[in-house]
């Protein structure tokens, strides 16, 4: 199986997830990252500890801000929290998850001494982020990583996609993960299938791994599927 666990209190699987985490000897092996609401420092730095102990960790490899929130104290109350739970060693690294251009600018004008590491967004084939928040992540040093990388199943019948990935002998799976690689966005995926799972690794791994053309690309970046991008959303609300 991979070795990245992305959960969140709200998708009420951490107690199962600590008791994967408890079965494997090595710890260090996995990334774990979670997720807290956007609701100011004290619910933050409680929720960050109720994490912790549902999971059976004493720190998390990424700690992120689930949403923003509209409300700059609450905003910047939780990242003052994150950033504490970095300096006490409580997550390696802190981020957040559906900023849009918008609530990444907001979170600047705090001039917290620590930025983001990540932002975490609804991203795959048809639906990538615009270049502004692209080119305003790469300036601050924010990674851009891509939940539901595979458009939750709907880009992969994409006559482009199937089309690419019969000339390169791979699944169209295979072939939407990589272009992300390319792009240089990291990937959070997931699947409750075992061969879904080797299937989306292989691409990573050395010996299966491989590269699409810019033939390929320019196919890929023309691609057009219904997109609802959360963080544009949000930021719009």
């Amino acid at each position: 199986g991979g070795h990245g666990i992305d959960t969140a209190f709200v998708y009420k699987d951490e107690e199962s997830v600590g008791e994967a985490i408890a079965a494997v000897s090595n710890r260090s092996s996995i990334f774990v990252t979670t997720k807290v609401p956007s609701e100011g420092f004290q619910s933050a730095s409680d929720q960050a500890a109720a994490n912790r102990k549902q999971l059976g960790v004493d720190s998390v490899d990424l700690l992120l801000v689930h949403f923003p929130s509209p409300n700059l104290d609450r905003l910047y109350g939780t990242w003052e929290a994150l950033v504490n739970e970095a300096k006490t060693k409580h997550a390696t690294a802190i981020g957040v998850s559906n900023f849009a251009l918008a609530d990444l600018k907001n979170l600047e004008r705090m001039n917290s001494p620590v930025r983001p590491a990540v932002n975490q967004i609804y991203a795959h084939v048809g639906c990538m982020p615009d270049k502004p928040l692209v080119d305003y992540c790469a300036e601050h040093g924010i990674r851009i990583e891509a939940y539901s990388p595979l458009g939750r199943g709907k880009v992969l019948t994409d006559p482009t996609l199937t089309g690419i990935a019969k000339r390169h002998s791979k699944s169209p799976a295979q072939v939407a993960l990589q272009y992300l690689i390319q792009k240089g966005i990291a990937l959070a995926f997931t699947t409750t299938m075992p061969e879904y799972m080797r299937d989306n690794l292989s691409v990573v791994q050395p010996g299966t791994a491989f590269k699409l053309n810019d033939t390929d690309i320019v196919e890929l970046d023309a691609v057009n599927v219904a997109c609802e991008r959360p963080h544009e959303m949000l930021s719009q609300a």
